[in-house]
């Protein structure tokens, strides 16, 4: 496992009414995402050797998004408003001694 320890920021947006946001599978693998998203670390052309990454479906866009930092999930947005959580995606296993 090679996990994606980059912080982005993902700036704020406007999006037409009626617009859907594209929901993509996440392997918790680098890279999470390429593709364009308003983030350079994401394009193409940043992450040589990585396949763009395609949408396994669509949920309904809000007409305005804030800015927010993100790592493997959002962190905080342009409003300080963060998130925490305590899942563990991390495999435990033990030796015999």
């Amino acid at each position: 496992s090679n996990p994606d320890a980059r912080v982005v920021y993902v700036p704020a947006m406007d999006h037409a009414p009626g617009a859907t946001r594209p929901i993509y599978y996440d392997t918790e693998d680098f890279p999470r995402f390429v593709g364009d998203r308003g983030v350079e670390a994401y394009l193409q052309k940043n992450n040589p050797g990585f396949n763009a990454s395609v949408p396994i479906g669509h949920i309904p866009q809000v007409e305005h998004t804030f800015g927010y930092f993100e790592a493997t999930y959002g962190i905080l947005n342009e409003h300080q408003v963060g998130i925490g959580e305590s899942t563990c995606s991390s495999v435990f296993g033990a030796q015999a001694r």
